[in-house]
């Protein structure tokens, strides 16, 4: 609950409901409660053991803080940079050089960590579900009839399972600093991208023809931005909404100066909508409405 609460020193008194959602719902929603007993549990299993006995072996012959330090600070970059270049065009059609990134920030973090950088990791009730989730994506792949496919799908799985963890032990070495670059680079892209989708609605671009189905016959420009697939453009866009609106609430209800970033940020919001709108994907219209009804 402190953690969350603390996230942005955001005043939750002064929004309409805000006692109530501090003093009744949160407690009650919020799994920082479990995360004593979860590090219980961690420090008590095979896989933290392991990972404490490499620790000592090479820090027997392998201390270097500073250096260690170093590497995890460029871990972080590199997510950083990844959140900013995320809708390169590059990465629309090869997703390979998104995973050789994240694969390649998550060593040096691990690496980091070995010879003794100053970050570590705290884990939390959410490990448990994620470690959970991936359990039950081994169980499906090994059950699988179409082992080879499965086992293709896995390994894009254990990506995103490495990159939840990169970007948690990324960021929560300085949450509030770091969660603000990450916050920066993502809506700083999406506006960018959105203003560039806007564009292409006012001159009429032309549809490409993969993404169009012929039995419509209603040929409204959709918009695609650099990603060159509405739908894939709307799937980036979708999160970026309630983040955006987060991130200007968070500011209209602070005092002096971050106050006035709250419309140019309300802006931002509304433009990464309009484009999401623009999209015409429905799957993006419907999670518009999702994200804006649980803001």
């Amino acid at each position: 609950r402190s953690k969350l609460m603390s996230f942005g020193n955001l005043p939750f008194g002064k929004l309409p409901f805000g006692k109530l959602f501090e003093e009744t719902i949160l407690p009650r929603v919020a799994l920082s409660k479990y995360d004593a007993l979860w590090a219980e549990a961690m420090d008590g299993s095979i896989l933290f053991r392991l990972w404490l006995g490499l620790k000592k072996m090479l820090s027997s012959f392998l201390s270097f803080p500073k250096i260690g330090s170093f590497l995890q600070l460029s871990s972080f970059v590199l997510v950083a940079v990844l959140f900013l270049i995320l809708p390169a065009p590059q990465f629309a059609e090869d997703k390979g050089k998104l995973a050789i990134l994240i694969l390649a920030a998550f060593s040096l973090r691990v690496v980091g960590a070995l010879i003794g950088g100053k970050e570590r990791y705290k884990p939390t009730t959410i490990d448990g579900l994620v470690f959970a989730f991936a359990g039950i994506n081994i169980i499906a792949t090994l059950g699988s009839h179409y082992l080879s496919e499965s086992v293709k799908g896995l390994m894009k799985m254990a990506v995103y399972f490495v990159s939840y963890f990169l970007f948690v032990s990324s960021i929560s070495f300085a949450p509030k600093r770091r969660g603000l670059i990450v916050v920066a680079a993502l809506l700083g892209a999406g506006f960018l991208i959105s203003c560039h989708g806007l564009s292409q609605y006012t001159i009429g671009v032309a549809p490409l023809a993969p993404c169009e189905d012929p039995n419509v016959e209603d040929k409204t420009t959709r918009i695609y931005s650099f990603l060159r697939n509405p739908n894939l453009l709307a799937g980036y866009l979708v999160p970026l909404i309630p983040v955006s609106l987060g991130v200007a609430i968070m500011a209209l209800v602070q005092s002096g100066w971050r106050r006035l970033l709250g419309l140019p940020l309300l802006g931002v919001s509304g433009i990464i909508t309009l484009a999401c709108v623009l999209t015409g994907s429905r799957g993006g219209w419907l999670g518009i409405g999702v994200g804006l009804g649980a803001m």
